[in-house]
């Protein structure tokens, strides 16, 4: 009997997973919850951060979570339906500087490379960045929100539009980058 007692008592996921009557779905939520762990210990937030919910509904998972800030480089790839050879190259680049470590962050990746990210993706990632650009002091905010855009310009710059460049007229990636710059700036004033 003391054996059985020992085993009743093991770790809480483990004992729900065997005992729990609804098992599916308290799986469902006992991982849930873990994502929310996850995601808010990457971006040190607090797990109950409505962020950290909003990308775990996007889709975002452990796995993936690295890939935040890299999604405004493929918002910027996508604008006109297509990212070039050239756009993938300066993405995988930036990827690479990230040393992404889990499989399923390159594998979701290399999706979104060749298909867009939805709406969704895209929203709460921004979200998430301002949110995250908000814990730094004010210098090393300056300085991650320059650096990202930089990457975002240098995606831009991948294909750039003969006509555009003529005409001095800004390509609609340049439009892209400049929302982006305007939503990572408020940062310093939204809470």
């Amino acid at each position: 009997m003391q054996n059985r007692d020992n085993e009743a008592q093991g770790h809480p996921d483990e004992q729900d997973s065997v005992c729990h009557p609804d098992a599916p779905a308290h799986l469902g939520h006992l991982q849930a919850g873990r994502e929310r762990r996850a995601i808010a210990a990457f971006l040190c937030l607090a797990e109950d951060d409505p962020v950290v919910e909003e990308l775990r509904v996007a889709g975002f998972v452990t796995g993936t979570v690295a890939l935040l800030d890299l999604v405004p480089l493929l918002q910027v790839a996508w604008i006109d339906g297509r990212v070039s050879a050239g756009e993938r190259d300066v993405i995988a680049k930036a990827a690479g500087r990230r040393r992404l470590v889990f499989d399923t962050a390159r594998g979701q990746l290399d999706a979104w490379l060749r298909s867009k990210p939805p709406e969704s993706v895209m929203s709460a990632s921004l979200h998430a960045l301002r949110r995250a650009l908000q814990r730094l002091p004010a210098d090393a905010q300056s300085q991650a929100r320059r650096s990202l855009l930089d990457e975002c310009l240098a995606v831009a710059g991948a294909r750039r539009d003969p006509a555009a460049r003529q005409h001095g007229t800004p390509s609609e990636e340049y439009r892209v980058v400049s929302h982006l710059a305007t939503g990572l700036a408020d940062a310093r004033t939204r809470p």
